[in-house]
């Protein structure tokens, strides 16, 4: 099992997710240090898809029920893509 860590992302910090649409770029941060391009595939349910991974709409968390990842604790997240 990953370790779970808690990531902070304060309300002005996640104004970005509400404006995501699909086709839209952003970095998966794996432990908070490994990057990796991904690209929004669905948006629905509170949910935001990537391919075969699943975040939390509100603050960017990846949901994982296997790893027990949730929107409080979790191995990696989502941020806007830097070019």
């Amino acid at each position: 099992m990953s370790p779970v860590q808690r990531i902070p992302l304060l309300p002005e910090e996640a104004h970005w997710l509400e404006n995501l649409r699909v086709g839209d770029e952003v970095t998966r941060w794996l432990a908070g240090v490994v990057p990796m391009p991904l690209v929004v595939t669905s948006i629905e349910g509170g949910l935001i898809e990537c391919g075969l991974w699943t975040f939390n709409a509100r603050n960017g968390a990846e949901v994982d029920p296997e790893l027990g990842w949730d929107e409080r604790g979790t191995g990696s997240y989502i941020r806007p893509r830097s070019h």
